[in-house]
């Protein structure tokens, strides 16, 4: 069955994620692991908010934005009883 993380990183996963853009640490640790254990989603580092913030906006430009929104969408509803 797995830890908490990896089912989150299934589901995220399931529904299309493909990239997730963060800063890692601490409380996020077993989520990176998950992830990286995968491997079908890739883990964006990014070293300060700042370069969260062009990440967004190269989404946003190039399009990405809107079809990882929908994604997340659909994540959310996946996960509601």
């Amino acid at each position: 069955m797995g830890t908490v993380a990896d089912q989150f990183a299934d589901i995220l996963a399931a529904a299309g994620v493909k990239r997730i853009y963060g800063i890692v640490g601490d409380s996020l640790n077993g989520l990176t692991d998950a992830v990286r254990r995968q491997g079908k989603i890739e883990w964006i580092y990014v070293a300060a908010i700042v370069l969260a913030v062009i990440a967004t906006v190269f989404l946003r430009e190039t399009g990405s934005a809107r079809r990882e929104a929908k994604v997340a969408s659909r994540a959310t509803s996946v996960t509601r009883p």
